[in-house]
């Protein structure tokens, strides 16, 4: 296993598809989840293009990486902002480590469900310091939002959420939550459907599913959040469409969730570029179908740079 030591000594485990024979080649540095690990895309590094990178990293507490103190999960009932703000400078602190790697080009960051938030919290106007902020953007050609949650928007639950999470969100049994979770992140849903007809954890591999789950970390995953103030959450994440410093945008796939797909269509509200990547397909349709979702999700960053990529 990959591991990088990053400032203050937490240690994340990461997995790199490694460098291309080719001399120009483009990075991707994926930022998984809630409940899932970087093992999720997993798939993705089966079908590397000779000239892309694929490196995906596990946040604090998963498999690998330094797990959390008992401090820390204290903090996330009492200040889940400032552990918020932690694990964006963890991301920060991750690119410096892979930018010292003299990577050709700079990486473009691809944050999936929560791990959206961090990219969030990279490019929201007033989060981070100006001098941080602008180092930041100097180590990243592009961000995407793959699926980002409505709550990154502060939206209301919309009824597939509520039909599938509340019971589980009340109660103190973190079994039931993360399987509730588990059921409801990973269905594919028809158009305005609020039930799943299908779920990814009976399609796809249980090898993988089991590599790639940590159920333990589901509640912890719902506690950090940039700012407990609704409307002020709305205004940070709103803020990334408007700045204009960075490439971004948010992409979709058609049988996902309702509150991810509200999420898009307010990303979009908000002057944002939103992509459906294809009408099939769910929240993990880079792990059903991974050679598809990458040469789309190219495609996506091909037009935000002007340049092909991965093609």
């Amino acid at each position: 296993m990959l591991t990088a030591k990053i400032i203050g000594g937490t240690v994340l485990a990461y997995s790199d598809s490694g460098i291309p024979s080719c001399i120009d080649y483009d990075t991707f540095v994926f930022c998984h989840g809630v409940g899932y690990n970087k093992e999720i895309f997993s798939p993705l590094f089966e079908v590397v293009p000779p000239n892309l990178r694929l490196i995906a990293y596990n946040q604090r507490g998963y498999a690998g990486s330094t797990p959390l103190s008992q401090r820390e999960q204290l903090l996330l009932l009492e200040d889940s902002e400032s552990q918020a703000l932690s694990y964006v400078y963890d991301l920060i602190n991750f690119l410096k480590f892979l930018n010292r790697q003299d990577l050709p080009r700079k990486p473009i960051v691809v944050g999936w469900s929560k791990g959206t938030m961090l990219l969030i919290g990279l490019a929201a106007e007033d989060y981070l310091p100006k001098d941080v902020q602008q180092d930041v953007f100097s180590m990243m050609s592009a961000l995407i939002l793959y699926e980002p949650p409505g709550s990154a928007f502060a939206l209301p639950p919309t009824k597939d959420y509520a039909n599938a999470m509340f019971s589980g969100l009340s109660s103190q049994d973190d079994k039931l939550l993360s399987e509730n979770f588990a059921r409801w992140i990973s269905g594919f849903y028809k158009s305005e459907s609020n039930d799943p007809f299908q779920s990814s954890s009976d399609l796809l591999p249980p090898k993988l599913i089991a590599q790639a789950s940590e159920p333990q970390m589901v509640r912890h995953g719902f506690f950090w959040r940039h700012s407990t103030v609704p409307a002020k959450q709305a205004t940070l994440t709103a803020s990334i469409f408007e700045n204009g410093k960075l490439p971004i945008a948010v992409c979709f796939n058609g049988e996902t969730a309702g509150y991810l797909i509200a999420a898009a269509e307010e990303a979009k509200k908000l002057g944002g570029i939103v992509e459906l990547l294809d009408e099939t397909g769910n929240h993990l349709a880079f792990a059903h179908m991974p050679k598809k979702w990458l040469m789309q999700l190219c495609g996506v960053v091909s037009g935000l740079l002007n340049r092909k990529i991965g093609q």
